[in-house]
């Protein structure tokens, strides 16, 4: 039994019918609230929604031409000319002084083979241009097509090669054709704040006509801090020199040759591959250079293997013969067990300098 009126503030249908009735008495709170977290959350939508947003009142008129960020995805689109005027629009109606903090572009080849073809790069080289000069610091591109960029972008010097990119600091490329007009790729070194570099099956190429270039990637950043490289398989040499950088996931379904490695910092590694085994002398040279690529990582604290890496290694034994480079190695993580632990133990943890605590674990991480 409920006596006084008191008690109904205990009542929890009474509590739920008070906070409908706040609720149904300010129905739009969400316009109320200030334009630079209007913005924040505008940012996290496809910028196609974002821009709708212009006709849900006079309130929202004009708040998507001050987002920092640009969400693209090909599926929103019918075509390349809708993409093309809705690129030029967002330039074009923005406010001028509103910075591009992020841009993300994402390409759907299930829907017409992908539109980001030959007729959209240029108002792509726009976008990017333009994002440049408004103090852009993260860029995603992951195109599902490795030869979407064609000559057209080449002359405007496309992105990453092209200058003004001063304040990236994060940057993802995937599945994307990029030029350089030297077998020399060094195409970060202009980008000084950069921190965070992802390259997944990227196509380096020096001459658009050329099928199989013979590419040097050299990766420069002294703000660098976390690198993946994944594929990128028409590189034949690497060089990396990034004095700062903490963690490295390199992922390969083939190894190039290793240059130098000026890495000091480096604490967590992760190396992977995909053992594609055609001959006992790929077989060989694969692991050859898989122990050429640890060897110029011996500065990590926490290495971590795959199951194919471990498999190649095992495959030739006499490669993990000799003093070990890993002078401050404390955790080897691999995702499958070796038949010969001790062996693999003796390379990773044999170096006589290395008179901290060492453990050894078997199972399957994604650590970086």
């Amino acid at each position: 039994m409920i006596t006084g009126g008191s008690s109904s503030s205990h009542c929890p249908t009474c509590t739920c019918l008070k906070k409908a009735r706040i609720i149904n008495d300010d129905d739009d709170r969400f316009s109320e609230l200030p334009d630079h977290l209007l913005r924040c959350i505008l940012s996290f939508l496809d910028s196609k929604l974002a821009v709708q947003t212009c006709v849900l009142s006079r309130r929202w008129r004009s708040v998507w031409k001050g987002v920092p960020a640009l969400n693209l995805d090909t599926k929103s689109f019918n075509d390349s000319d809708e993409f093309d005027q809705f690129v030029y629009g967002i330039i074009s109606r923005r406010h001028e002084s509103a910075p591009i903090h992020e841009i993300s572009i994402e390409n759907d080849t299930n829907k017409y083979g992908g539109i980001i073809e030959y007729d959209i790069n240029e108002s792509c080289g726009e976008l990017f241009a333009y994002a440049a000069s408004h103090g852009i610091r993260r860029l995603r591109a992951v195109e599902d097509l490795v030869d979407v960029f064609s000559h057209y972008v080449y002359d405007q010097g496309f992105l990453p090669l092209a200058p003004g990119f001063r304040m990236l600091t994060t940057l993802h490329l995937q599945r994307t054709k990029l030029f350089c007009p030297e077998p020399l790729v060094e195409p970060f070194s202009g980008f000084p704040n950069l921190r965070d570099l992802t390259l997944k099956h990227c196509y380096w190429t020096n001459d658009e006509w050329d099928e199989d270039p013979d590419m040097y990637l050299r990766i420069c950043g002294n703000q660098l801090l976390n690198l993946r490289i994944e594929g990128s398989d028409n590189v034949s040499m690497v060089e990396i020199f990034a004095p700062n950088l903490e963690s490295i996931s390199y992922k390969t379904y083939w190894s190039p040759d290793y240059g130098e490695f000026d890495l000091p910092s480096l604490d967590r590694v992760y190396v992977g591959c995909w053992a594609y085994i055609f001959t006992d002398d790929h077989d060989y040279r694969f692991a050859t250079q898989l122990v050429n690529l640890l060897r110029r990582l011996h500065r990590a604290r926490t290495l971590v293997l795959n199951s194919d890496t471990v498999k190649v290694l095992e495959s030739c034994p006499k490669l993990l013969v000799g003093l070990s480079p890993f002078a401050q190695l404390s955790t080897l993580i691999l995702e499958v067990e070796p038949f010969d632990v001790s062996q693999m133990k003796s390379f990773f943890f044999g170096n006589p300098k290395n008179k901290g605590n060492k453990s050894t674990k078997f199972k399957d991480s994604s650590l970086i």
